[in-house]
């Protein structure tokens, strides 16, 4: 990387990183662009120039956070497939959790927004992200080294389809963090119980016994 670039780099990590603070602060993403130029030490067209609008920056702050729950989820594969399947679920919502004061109003702002440019990247991530959980969890379903990739990319939308809605009522506090937690797991379970075979099925059907009992305890 040359001098220039890591310049530019460096600029857009310190707009980023203000962005981040600013949300915090305000609890929304309620600021102005020469708000944010001026606390970043640049001038009120770097901002445009680097991230293109308002909505690119904040979508870029997404993705950041995007990056890491899908390295964290990814990186707590164990050697049990179904286990994979829950610790992603889990991780996914404990990343979301523990940035909560950055990301609900991150979430809030994006789900309801029109973005050509950056939301097709965001979903594309998260997608493929859920796909390698179903790829893993109907792996260890029915106990082979391939499946059909139609069938995992199917599931795959599925996990995603309700994790999105989950994560929505979280954002609008409908359920709070720890029922956001028990139900993601237990939905991913769900999702590849169908696909279990004679062998797997009564361990599916444990797991997703102590599952449902997580989500009673709730009540």
């Amino acid at each position: 990387m040359g001098l220039r670039e890591k310049q530019v780099a460096q600029r857009k990590k310190r707009i980023l990183d203000v962005a981040d603070r600013l949300i915090m602060q305000n609890g929304g993403v309620d600021f102005s662009m020469r708000t944010l130029a001026a606390m970043s030490e640049v001038s009120p067209a770097t901002p445009y120039n680097l991230f293109g609008s308002k909505e690119g920056i904040l979508s870029e702050t997404l993705a950041r956070s995007l990056t890491q729950t899908v390295s964290q989820g990814l990186a707590s594969r164990s050697e049990d497939p179904l286990e994979f399947v829950i610790t992603a679920s889990g991780s996914a919502v404990d990343q979301l959790v523990e940035e909560k004061q950055l990301l609900r109003p991150l979430y809030l702002y994006l789900l309801g927004a029109i973005d050509p440019v950056h939301r097709p990247a965001l979903i594309k991530r998260s997608v493929r992200f859920w796909r390698t959980v179903a790829e893993t969890g109907l792996k260890g379903a029915r106990k082979q080294e391939q499946v059909d990739e139609t069938e995992a990319e199917t599931v795959g939308y599925m996990l995603f389809s309700h994790f999105l809605g989950l994560l929505e009522l979280w954002v609008h506090e409908d359920i709070d963090d720890a029922a956001f937690r028990a139900r993601a797991i237990h939905g991913g379970l769900q999702m590849i119980a169908p696909f279990a075979d004679r062998e797997t099925a009564p361990r599916l059907e444990r797991l997703l016994d102590e599952a449902k009992e997580a989500i009673s305890r709730l009540r």
